[in-house]
């Protein structure tokens, strides 16, 4: 199916004005209705950001791309749900004060010959126009969505929807080129079992017509997709994996591949046994972990890299202004957690300079994270003081916070809780032992340290910290206070001095 709009005029080149309308707009609250193979989801976004965050994610299962191979039509009973769902989003989406909402439909709709039937009726009974994306808008979208939470991906991204496989080539925050086969679980399934040889050369057959597959060899393959999303589940309870956060979950290249394998060699009483598999996803994995298998030996990456972000985060991406979209993910994301839950604003940024002669020689990547870490250090004032440390700790290790790796959040959860100076809680230091080398924890442990000091010189409030200055003489931390009041009375602050010596001196 061939359906165009001149809304998507903007997708392959920008040249739209459209664009610059929504940023000059005020864009309170935007929502997209993403019209799949599998769901039809309704995502509600709280402001048209950098890092919007979602205020509702609804999806209901209408699996129109069911039996498309067989019948080349979307199922009647699917095709009745998705109306319905999408009469519903409509209220939704005016009752939650949605000021601007895009629908968009993929391979299921756009290969269907009773796809542009389906549109029609779609929008005439929700009022809205709907835009059946081409293969390669979907594969640059997916893509986008992918360095909008990975900034810095460099490889192939691939997104696993029920009836297709989008495949771009990510890098320098680019997306180029990119293409779409006709190989989601719903389709292959159609062919035999997973582990067939019919199906495995018709999934190689498909990727032979990727010629940059190659391009990523050494590099990432960045996973998208709920199927694989699923996948990386099974391999987190099975590896007792110490966070619950699948964005930027990893697994070396050969790791997956035996792992997709012993899946594929399954049945149905096994897929059952398996932790965390939704029962819904029981059928398709074995095609999903297939795919996969098969797109490592074409591509031969280093690592695979499981991204949460995907078509609706690059369909949001591209709406953004100009100006927007140069924001770093993780600084936006942590100055907006600030904003909302720190006492006072600008304290992180006020502590990430105070630091920075503790820091001498750190790179830029560290500076960047340390920076991130100072803008949370006040996020947990408002807990028990017995457990502030603990509690902060818990919520950074679980933000999923984009543009960082699990690294990176346990590096800032850890500074965080020794901002506090708590005993650890029981287990807890083992999930960054995990994660973090030596010379990471006692660099988190400095930080964490600094920050307790400065918090307690200053009470949190960025003028007087600014009246104070931290350094290193002769390689020991000092501090200087003013001799205008502002500073403590008593010299609670040498103790945490002294152990701030004692800390840079194990270094």
């Amino acid at each position: 199916m061939n359906r165009k709009s001149s809304r998507l005029a903007m997708l392959d080149g920008g040249q739209s004005g459209r664009r610059t309308r929504l940023g000059a707009d005020l864009v309170v609250r935007p929502a997209v209705v993403d019209i799949g193979s599998n769901t039809v989801r309704l995502v509600i976004y709280d402001a048209l950001r950098r890092n919007a965050a979602v205020i509702l994610n609804e999806k209901v299962q209408c699996s129109l791309g069911s039996r498309l191979g067989e019948t080349g039509r979307l199922p009647a009973e699917g095709i009745q749900m998705a109306l319905r769902s999408l009469a519903r989003f409509n209220i939704m989406a005016e009752a939650m004060g949605v000021t601007h909402m895009d629908l968009i439909a993929t391979a299921a709709v756009r290969d269907a010959a009773n796809g542009p039937d389906f549109v029609n009726e779609a929008e005439r009974a929700c009022g809205r126009p709907i835009v059946v994306l081409s293969g390669e808008e979907e594969a640059r979208l997916s893509a986008l969505g992918v360095l909008s939470g990975i900034p810095d991906a460099e490889g192939i991204a691939a997104d696993l929807g029920g009836g297709s496989l989008e495949i771009s080539l990510v890098g320098n925050g680019e997306v180029e080129p990119r293409i779409t086969l006709p190989l989601g679980p719903l389709r292959l399934m159609e062919l035999g079992a997973a582990d067939s040889g019919a199906v495995r050369k018709t999934v190689d057959a498909a990727l032979a017509e990727c010629g940059f597959l190659q391009s990523c060899e050494a590099q990432s393959l960045y996973l998208v997709g709920g199927a694989w999303r699923a996948f990386a589940k099974t391999q987190m309870k099975r590896s007792r994996y110490p966070l619950p956060v699948i964005h930027r979950y990893s697994l070396d290249a050969n790791e997956a591949t035996r792992s997709a394998r012993t899946i594929m060699s399954m049945d149905r009483k096994q897929l059952a046994k398996m932790p965390a598999l939704a029962s819904k996803r029981r059928e398709s994995l074995p095609y999903a972990v297939l795919v996969m298998e098969r797109l490592i030996k074409a591509s031969g990456p280093a690592q695979v890299v499981f991204s949460a972000h995907g078509l609706r985060e690059g369909w949001l991406q591209h709406l953004l202004p100009g100006e927007e979209k140069k924001h770093d993910p993780l600084l936006a994301a942590t100055a907006d957690c600030e904003s909302r839950e720190a006492r006072r604003i600008g304290i992180g940024d006020a502590l990430y300079r105070w630091t920075t002669p503790l820091f001498q020689g750190e790179t830029e990547a560290q500076a960047r994270l340390r920076q991130a870490a100072c803008r949370l250090s006040d996020i947990g004032w408002h807990d028990h003081p017995d457990l502030r440390g603990a509690e902060s700790m818990s919520r950074i290790l679980r933000m999923g916070l984009p543009g960082t790796d699990h690294p990176g959040l346990a590096f800032m959860a850890y500074a965080v809780f020794n901002r506090y100076g708590e005993t650890m809680p029981k287990g807890a230091m083992s999930v960054v032992q995990r994660l973090l080398s030596g010379g990471q924890i006692r660099r988190a442990t400095l930080l964490g340290r600094a920050l307790r000091m400065g918090y307690v010189v200053s009470g949190g409030v960025p003028e007087i910290l600014e009246g104070t200055t931290l350094l290193l003489d002769g390689g020991k931390p000092d501090l200087i206070l003013p001799d205008d009041g502002s500073a403590p009375a008593d010299d609670q602050w040498r103790s945490h001095l002294s152990a701030l010596r004692k800390t840079l001196k194990s270094k």
